[in-house]
């Protein structure tokens, strides 16, 4: 047989192979392609009906949960006052996709690692090149080599320079000021610029992505309000902005200096008790940290295949313990105050992992008189979720367990599938769920052709052309996404493109997509904060990646074009069940929205007939009186 090298390298480091020999396997670090590492990577990850972003979570799970040499957990180690703060670091350490997280998370290692021992078991290379031995990646690799005896060449090269933005989010003082300032600013915001509203019974946790200025057309919770107001429920919304997302300073600017919402603004809930709450945390995670360092039982808990990998975690460990504590900590005495302000009967939260409502929940099961609290879907399910998932611990379903995991006590899921999901995936009490619909696409039924006009006139389309709604992501991943759109519809006449930033994308790209549309001189315009559902409804066309806006595009049986090239995300529902079919280039997406135009419809009567029942119950517009059902049902006992 023949011998076998295995190459690892960017691709501007191809000529440090001197020699090259027949059967050289040459894996590039940058770059597309099926030999590149992130192609690879993606679909190892959708082999195992995962996300690269969430991979392994139930790993991670077990692994918090098992017992080190203390007969504690990491779990039990994370103990605060009766309450694992575990609940709010998991995230944190095993997901990618966390702001300032530049250093490679748990869902990374496993990856790594799985992807690492599975080419090197099946191309048993005699030796594996790699560029130096700095980063994480060649670390794994080098572990990995020295277990199955290969040999390994390490060629010295330099790595990459990093920015100057990941070079300050890298610095733990740096990002400690940061989060500690923008606290300061919310307290700050909220002392002098916002009103405090009277007590009420119910309370509905909310964010400044969801809110509007009037409660009643918050675009989660709004039709659920409206419902609330002709039931004559008493009610207060309370708003929180996302501390660790830059474009929220603007967010909290125009909404609150002053007040021009009706949600009362989380900074309102500062106090001596609160800060001193935080302060405690903080010390907390600073003193388990220094001790959990110091302990060979969890450093050595940290192995996968064999492989210790506490060291490269080590940097992800510190951050989270040192430079996100005053977050933590805000998450944690912000529930209290909240709890010990308001004084309850009943909390609506938008689902379990949201960090506020996680704080809701721990807190209000800590109180004498306990509050209830219930939870709506505001995550949707699908195969591939690990966001959704927990493996079966009997003790995080004990309340009285310092173990215990945040559970709401009802869960309102949209339909049968969602329930099944929740029940053997998410590892909820069957007790715990209620099928009543998705109230927050109630209003879709609703949406009148007056407000189409209404989208029509203030973007200036005439009645003779044809809208386009196009429904992007943040940026870099959205470039391609556009200009396979603007190439299909360049020179078309009677088109008008409206493109619906994310709501984390920045101004500046705005402004790069509006250049985008001169270029391709297509008719349009660019918004970040339009109603989308109000896009959707006015388009002719829609022309989407791959979320859950695809659910209203069904429900109001809208024209729908899916752009989706990752494999690992075709466990979306809409693509399992075949209402749609994901374009995975720019030019198959080309020849998809020129092919549409001819159709009257692109969803097949039948699979949607079905997709409705199995996902959202019905799509009768009566999810929120079911629900308000079960909240007056509560208040009465």
């Amino acid at each position: 047989m023949a011998k076998k090298r295995l190459f690892f390298l960017r691709e501007e480091n191809l000529n440090h192979i001197k020699k090259p020999l027949k059967n050289d396997i040459i894996i590039l670090l940058n770059g597309t392609g099926k030999n590149c590492l992130a192609s690879n990577l993606e679909g190892l990850a959708s082999e195992n009906t995962q996300t690269i972003y969430g991979y392994g979570i139930r790993w991670t799970q077990k692994w918090a949960f098992s017992k080190l040499a203390s007969n504690k957990s990491f779990a039990e180690e994370l103990v605060f006052r009766n309450i694992s703060l575990w609940y709010f670091i998991e995230f944190l350490l095993h997901r990618i996709d966390k702001p300032y997280m530049n250093e490679h998370p748990i869902s990374k290692m496993l990856l790594y690692l799985d992807y690492i021992e599975k080419i090197i078991t099946k191309a048993k290379p005699f030796e594996v090149i790699v560029e130096n031995k700095k980063t994480d990646f060649n670390r794994l690799l080098i572990k990995m080599c020295k277990k199955h005896r290969i040999k390994t060449v390490n060629l010295g090269l330099r790595e990459r320079k990093k920015s100057i933005g990941n070079l300050m989010t890298n610095n733990l003082f740096i990002l400690k000021a940061y989060l500690k300032s923008r606290i300061a600013l919310r307290i700050i915001v909220g002392k002098f610029f916002c009103k405090r509203l009277p007590r009420k019974k119910i309370l509905i946790l909310t964010s400044t992505r969801l809110s509007n200025k009037q409660n009643s057309t918050d675009f989660f919770w709004g039709p659920l309000i409206k419902e609330m107001d002709r039931a004559r429920l008493s009610y207060k919304v309370i708003e929180y902005d996302h501390i660790t997302n830059l474009n929220s300073l603007k967010t909290i600017t125009e909404r609150y200096i002053p007040q021009k919402y009706d949600a009362e603004f989380i900074g309102k809930y500062y106090d001596a008790r609160a800060k001193k709450n935080t302060k405690a945390v903080v010390m907390f995670l600073k003193k388990k940290f220094k001790e959990l360092e110091k302990r060979s039982d969890f450093k050595r808990s940290l192995t996968y295949r064999g492989i210790n990998f506490y060291e490269i975690i080590k940097k992800r460990l510190k951050k989270i313990f040192l430079a996100y504590a005053p977050y933590i900590g805000d998450v944690y005495a912000l529930g209290a105050s909240i709890i010990e302000k308001e004084k309850p009967d009943l909390i609506l939260i938008d689902h379990e992992k949201n960090y506020y409502g996680k704080a809701l929940l721990f807190q209000s099961n800590n109180q004498k008189k306990k509050t209830s609290v219930f939870s709506l879907e505001g995550e949707a399910v699908y195969d591939t979720n690990t966001k959704l998932v927990q493996v079966p611990i009997k003790e995080t379903l004990n309340r009285r367990s310092p173990v215990w995991r945040p559970i709401a006590d009802k869960k309102f899921v949209s339909g049968e599938y969602s329930f099944k999901w929740h029940k053997e995936k998410y590892y909820l009490p069957p007790q715990n769920l209620k099928i009543t619909g998705s109230p927050k696409y109630d209003f879709l039924n609703k949406i009148t052709a007056e407000e189409k006009q209404s989208i029509f006139k203030k973007y200036g389309v005439k009645p003779d052309e044809k809208l386009i709604t196009v429904i992007a992501w943040d940026w870099p991943g959205e470039e391609e996404f556009l200009r396979g759109i603007l190439n299909a519809l360049k020179g078309m006449r009677a088109v008008y493109v409206i493109i619906k930033q994310h709501p984390e994308d920045s101004d500046a790209n705005k402004k790069y997509i509006k250049k985008m549309l001169e270029e391709y001189k297509v008719k349009g315009n660019v918004t970040r904060d339009e109603n989308t559902s109000s896009l959707i409804c006015a388009a002719e066309l829609v022309i989407t990646i791959n979320s859950t806006v695809v659910n209203e595009c069904i429900l109001m049986d809208k024209k729908t074009i899916l752009y989706e090239p990752k494999e690992d995300d075709w466990g979306r529902p809409w693509i399992k069940e075949g209402l749609t079919q994901p374009q995975v280039t720019s030019a198959k997406l080309e020849k998809a929205i020129k092919s549409s135009f001819s159709k009257k419809k692109l969803f097949d009567r039948s699979l949607r007939e079905k997709y409705i029942n199995k996902y959202f119950f019905s799509d009768d517009g009566k999810a929120s009186k079911r629900v308000v059902q079960e909240i007056k049902k509560m208040l009465s006992t």
